[in-house]
């Protein structure tokens, strides 16, 4: 029996706020990059994820269609 607990979603997604609000924070204050000018690398940041999210959902999509298609297969023998 595994003694770890998962952790929550909401959890995870706090804390992953939280660290990437850091992390720009920290980019800011070492680039010292004005916040509009910033701005820009964070839209094309935000493209990317939303691109790669695309992505795993076609590729969760696909996975899901071959699984049921097997099962779909099992069930006809």
């Amino acid at each position: 029996m595994d003694n770890e607990k998962a952790i929550p979603l909401s959890v995870m997604l706090e804390n992953a706020k939280k660290m990437t609000a850091s992390a720009i924070q920290d980019v800011l204050n070492q680039t010292k990059l004005p916040a509009y000018l910033f701005e820009g690398i964070l839209v094309g940041l935000l493209a990317d994820i939303r691109e790669q999210k695309n992505n795993e959902l076609i590729a969760d999509i696909h996975m899901m269609h071959q699984e049921q298609k097997e099962d779909e297969k099992e069930g006809e023998e």
